[in-house]
């Protein structure tokens, strides 16, 4: 997948939301968005299921993507530009607590 330059206050928007970025110096921020690698999805596409490892953190950057249940059949959330996904088992080192699908191709930004 080719690297794009990333808007840094969307990213900066997802941390904001991050208890352990909150705090970080625009410095910091910039540094870290450099690092994240660009993904595209389809629609329908699961991107994690339930029980998965968690590896990585996902910042929406376009499209929408739903929380769903393990059947798929329930919409518990849609999630947009600006937010974040997968924090939960990547700080904890636990598997993934919900099923996300894309909803309206996204592009999302991986933590690397």
């Amino acid at each position: 997948m080719p690297l794009f330059a990333r808007p840094i206050n969307r990213f900066g928007v997802g941390c904001s939301r991050i208890t352990i970025f909150r705090n970080l110096e625009p410095a910091v921020i910039r540094s870290i968005s450099r690092c994240l690698i660009p993904a595209y999805y389809l629609q329908n596409e699961y991107i994690v299921r339930k029980d998965d490892v968690a590896e990585e953190i996902f910042f929406i950057d376009s499209g929408n993507v739903e929380v769903v249940s393990e059947d798929g059949e329930a919409v518990f959330e849609t999630m947009s530009p600006g937010e974040v996904f997968g924090v939960t088992g990547v700080v904890y080192n636990v598997p993934r607590t919900d099923s996300v699908r894309a909803q309206v191709r996204p592009t999302l930004q991986l933590s690397a």
